[in-house]
């Protein structure tokens, strides 16, 4: 009953809705819950809310994937994805329209008094994308996290991920993040993954418009402040194995640090950058050249520790 009145609802406060999508929800208000027979017109009535509806046609399709017939579910499930995806796209081309061009940062930093370093500007980029304001965790639920998702139920499927640390799971949560509104705590649980090393995290990142090399080199700039729970190690670890002439640049400023530590940390990192068996992909020439242009540098000056990690590079 609850469905067939959410559809008559469509139907009735949307005049303006358009043909097609009217057409649609008109079509499936005749039937009562639990009653939607599997018809041609039912099934393109079905698939016309997914590809051309929005929220107010979600929670009539989430209905329709959970309450009816095995057929109608499954061309529910379907119009939803195409739906979820469409509303996806739209936020993160929001979001997208959101973040500074790195000239335009690089202005703003330089314009605030602030160190124009290539470290800086990624930290100040981090806290951009990211902010520093924590969500609360939800309450750990059950249920597969995967067809709650699909079946239209996102505040179920963050609470089911909840108790779930592994990597698909924790993926799964940041397309939940996604669907319920909260984009931006969606892109810090991708940040925190590709922390990790997760490359699908990654290239879901990119799909923000967010530049990851400058994220996770501001999260290793950031350290102690850095709104992730992550430490400087496992990051470095990820950039040492994926990042490039960016990379190489914070890193050589790194080695000039006054913090003895860090400099041998840095020192250290571009050597390994040169080991191609350490590398998901061979590091680009410009690259190879900065690093060892960098290693002649602190092979020849400051600490003997220091000096000989360079010297082993080279």
């Amino acid at each position: 009953m609850r469905w067939w009145l959410l559809l008559t609802a469509l139907v009735v406060t949307t005049p303006a809705m358009g043909g097609a999508l009217d057409t649609a929800a008109s079509a499936l208000s005749r039937y009562p819950a639990g009653q939607v027979p599997v018809e041609v017109h039912v099934i393109t009535a079905i698939a016309t809310l997914g590809e051309q509806g929005g929220a107010a046609e979600r929670p009539l399709l989430a209905n329709l994937a959970r309450h009816e017939r095995s057929e109608i579910r499954a061309a529910a499930v379907s119009a939803l994805n195409e739906l979820r995806s469409r509303m996806r796209e739209v936020q993160r081309q929001d979001f997208a329209a959101t973040l500074p061009s790195w000239s335009d940062l690089a202005s703003e930093v330089s314009a605030g008094g602030e160190s124009s370093s290539e470290g800086h500007l990624c930290a100040v980029y981090a806290l951009r994308v990211m902010g520093n304001k924590r969500l609360a965790a939800p309450t750990p639920g059950a249920g597969d996290v995967e067809h709650l998702l699909a079946t239209g139920q996102p505040h179920r499927a963050l609470a089911a991920a909840a108790g779930d640390q592994s990597t698909e799971a924790q993926l799964q949560s940041a397309l939940a993040l996604e669907e319920v509104g909260q984009v931006r705590a969606a892109v810090r649980a991708y940040a925190a993954l590709a922390a990790s090393g997760d490359v699908a995290a990654g290239n879901e990142l990119n799909g923000f418009g967010v530049d990851t090399e400058r994220l996770l080199l501001g999260l290793l700039e950031l350290e102690e402040a850095s709104p992730l729970d992550r430490n400087e190690a496992q990051v470095l670890e990820v950039l040492v194995r994926s990042g490039e002439a960016l990379t190489v640049e914070v890193l050589t400023e790194r080695t000039q640090s006054a913090t003895h530590s860090d400099r041998a940390t840095a020192a250290d990192a571009l050597v390994r950058m040169l080991d191609e068996n350490l590398r998901s992909r061979p590091l680009p020439t410009a690259g190879v050249q900065g690093v060892r242009r960098a290693l002649r540098r602190v092979s020849s000056e400051g600490p003997l520790e220091i000096r000989e990690i360079a010297r082993a590079g080279l």
